[in-house]
């Protein structure tokens, strides 16, 4: 008798753990009403399993579509199919890619920036986002993308803002779940001035020589009681410094762009 109530005992538990494993495998989906769309976010249990981003004005309709695939993020975008964007992560640092019909056309990779020990032969940016450095690579590998269609993707790529301590591919995905869940998501990315604004502030683009050093740019750097201050280079060598607040070196920043770097 003892014998037979263990054995409907060890069913019932069984039947049990496998009703509860069952349970944390549903499949369900939350969709979220954004400015000119929505955000449809699909779960299997508690874990994201993939992104739609519909957007939607008059006589216009499009779809962002976040996958995981092979430990990366596949970002495509229906009204541009040859343009995918891959995110993955690399040395446990994060790394973005644009191809167009399967060949690299950019990437943008974060970075541990060191002012003493900088990438070679890199072009390097750095942004403040919640008070927090975050500091890139770019590289462009194709100089003529005419006739390219891939405007919108190429925004997003260039846009979409990502916590850069972020080395868990699904903590990324999450991240960009929860910016696209914002009321003014896709006015960051596509509304012109709104998404200028939106951006975080610069504090830094320097190019560097094959010895590591800067030989162009303009860096921002903060200082203890004073606002901080901004540094020219030009050819290898400091030609300019000047105190400025980060809200004000803006402005400078943006100067230095329409001066410097080719449209």
């Amino acid at each position: 008798m003892r014998n037979k109530l263990n054995i409907k005992y060890l069913l019932f538990s069984i039947l049990l753990f496998m009703s509860a494993s069952s349970f944390a495998q549903i499949q369900h989906e939350i969709t979220v009403k954004i400015e000119s769309g929505e955000t449809i976010k699909k779960y299997k249990g508690e874990k994201l399993e993939s992104l739609l981003v519909q957007m939607y004005a008059v006589n216009y309709g499009n779809a962002l579509t976040f996958s995981k695939e092979n430990n990366q993020i596949v970002i495509s975008n229906a009204q541009e199919p040859n343009a995918i964007i891959k995110i993955e992560i690399k040395n446990k640092l994060l790394v973005r890619k644009l191809f167009y019909d399967e060949k690299l056309i950019s990437s943008i990779e974060v970075i541990n920036f060191n002012f003493n020990n900088l990438p070679k032969n890199s072009q390097i940016s750095s942004t403040m986002v919640d008070g927090k450095t975050s500091s890139y690579v770019g590289k462009s590998l194709s100089e003529n993308t005419e006739g390219f269609r891939m405007d919108k993707t190429y925004k997003l790529f260039a846009r979409l803002t990502i916590p850069a301590d972020l080395n868990e591919i699904d903590s990324v995905f999450n991240s960009i779940a929860d910016f696209f869940s914002q009321e003014d998501a896709l006015l960051k990315i596509y509304s012109g001035s709104y998404a200028e604004q939106t951006q975080p502030l610069m504090k830094a683009y320097l190019k560097t020589n094959g010895a590591g050093k800067i030989e162009n740019g303009i860096i921002w750097t903060s200082k203890e009681r004073e606002n901080g201050h901004y540094e020219i280079y030009s050819k290898g060598k400091m030609i300019k410094t000047e105190i400025q607040n980060l809200k004000d070196f803006q402005e400078s920043i943006m100067d230095y762009f329409e001066k410097n770097i080719p449209d």
